[in-house]
């Protein structure tokens, strides 16, 4: 018996492909888009740059998100670090690369 993946590897969201999905996947696609644009992470999530793995996979291993309150925390290499959405999302505008964060936060 072969072992075949549900999943596939994304670095990040192509939302433009996504939502052009034929049905039934597209209203899933679209209420998942809807909650994300609510919540300010379209950008993010859409967001493309030569990543380091590590790095990703310890902030998404160690990220919380206090929805109510706008909140994120996450570790990273060591240090525990808490922004407001906003003021999270106006850093990110100031730089070239997800990556230039990395190296701003250690």
């Amino acid at each position: 018996m072969s072992y075949k993946h549900v999943t596939i590897e994304m670095k990040w969201i192509d939302w433009g492909y996504l939502r052009r999905l034929a049905s039934p996947v597209k209203e899933v696609v679209d209420a998942v888009y809807t909650r994300c644009r609510d919540m300010d992470l379209v950008d993010i999530m859409s967001f493309q740059c030569h990543w380091n793995e590590e790095v990703v996979a310890q902030f998404y291993a160690t990220l919380y998100i206090e929805e109510n309150e706008r909140v994120i925390h996450w570790n990273l290499g060591g240090k525990r670090f808490t922004y407001n959405m906003a003021n999270f999302s106006n850093y990110l505008g100031t730089l070239d690369t997800l990556s230039s964060l990395v190296v701003a936060l250690l």
